[in-house]
């Protein structure tokens, strides 16, 4: 066995596979799934949001958005019911520099098993960031979970008028305006 500092060093732990695709997809159902699997390793929390926001601004507003629901039940939680692994990632997921080692980070506990990030938002990075990827993961695969168009964007207005998110024609307009971001990347990507 090699005890040579340089064979000590531990390499970066990547994901071994990346769930990107449409919102309301059966995303969280695969995460859900994959997250019981006892040889996959997936974060507490689904969509870690390193690729697509890498801009410290868009990071903050993502933050401040995600930290009012579920991050700040989980600190309340670990408050009652320690569970030191879990508030130390999540620590080092909110307050940690967000570099490429920051990321592989969030994998370090994975052991033996399989990673994955389930971001779907992943699905519309631009040229660039799908280059990043590709760099620091060469041999990640990707699932991409898609949907209807036409069903997935009912689902998505359903869930925003339920919640109080939109009126119904504001809600149809922002479908459309979505789809159509959606198609320009992909087609971007052809």
């Amino acid at each position: 066995m090699d005890n040579t500092i340089s064979s000590m060093k531990r390499q970066p732990t990547y994901p071994n596979f990346l769930c990107i695709g449409a919102q309301k997809s059966c995303t969280t159902w695969l995460f859900e799934n994959l997250r019981s699997h006892p040889e996959i390793y997936l974060n507490p929390i689904k969509e870690l949001h390193y690729f697509d926001c890498k801009d410290l601004d868009k990071w903050q507003l993502y933050i401040k958005g995600h930290w009012r629901t579920a991050l700040r039940h989980r600190f309340i939680s670990d408050l009652f019911h320690p569970n030191w692994p879990r508030t130390s990632w999540n620590f080092r997921y909110l307050f940690f520099s967000r570099t490429d080692s920051w990321y592989a980070s969030l994998f370090s506990s994975c052991g033996d098993r399989m990673a994955g990030d389930v971001t779907p938002a992943y699905s519309m990075l631009n040229a660039e960031e799908v280059g990043h990827v590709a760099m620091i993961m060469p041999s990640a695969k990707i699932v991409l979970l898609l949907r209807n168009p036409i069903e997935r964007a009912w689902s998505h207005l359903l869930m925003d008028f339920q919640k109080g998110f939109t009126t119904l024609v504001l809600g149809i307009q922002r479908q459309i305006d979505r789809e159509c971001a959606f198609r320009y990347t992909a087609a971007a990507f052809r």
